[in-house]
């Protein structure tokens, strides 16, 4: 005996009370088992799942909260060396010393692109 489609339903949470179904169907070569069909069918399924939306808010939260760390880390290393170069050159120990860089060489002065603003409204 011959199937000749294997139809798959797959119902996921959404969250917030929501759900969605979808039906994949699959047609087995003469040679192919249903047991593999199925399997394959259920591969699709799930390389087509979206990642948690609250796991990705929560990495996306942890990576702004780092970059505002450097940034507060490297303003207060700017303000020392700042500090530290103006007692210098006031002292007459090194009257050449300059100020903290604006910027590291080989890293670009701005990086080009948009703001996204996430929103938790999902």
């Amino acid at each position: 005996m011959h199937i000749e489609k294997i139809y798959y339903r797959l119902k996921s949470d959404l969250r917030d009370g929501a759900s969605e179904e979808i039906t994949l169907v699959g047609i087995p070569a003469e040679d192919e088992s249903t047991a593999y069909c199925v399997e394959r069918l259920r591969t699709i399924a799930q390389e087509s799942k979206l990642p948690n939306k609250w796991q990705v808010l929560e990495e996306i939260k942890d990576k702004v909260n780092t970059i505002r760390t450097l940034d507060t880390r490297i303003a207060d290393r700017t303000k020392v060396w700042n500090e530290l170069a103006h007692f210098l050159r006031t002292q007459g120990v090194n009257p050449d010393i300059p100020n903290a860089p604006l910027s590291l060489p080989g890293l670009p002065q701005q990086i080009d692109g948009e703001i996204v603003e996430v929103k938790d409204d999902f």
